[in-house]
């Protein structure tokens, strides 16, 4: 398999992990996949990254729109 497409692959399948398994550390989610805690870290990280990149997204968004016209 292509080490990119594995690397997407073991991504998302860290990321379901998490999303089902709220408090897991990452040893448990590494030892439950099969892949090594360092592997899983540099996952967490990327998961990480896109949710302050998401976070600082919508911060910059008004939070509510005012309808034109009604200044």
């Amino acid at each position: 398999m292509n080490p990119i497409l594995r690397g997407c692959e073991n991504l998302n399948r860290v990321r379901a992990f998490f999303e089902n398994h709220l408090c897991a550390t990452q040893s448990e989610c590494a030892r439950t996949l099969g892949l090594s805690p360092m592997a899983v870290n540099r996952h967490v990280r990327t998961i990480r990254n896109e949710w302050r990149q998401e976070s600082s997204a919508q911060a910059l968004q008004p939070s509510c729109a005012q309808p034109e016209g009604t200044n």
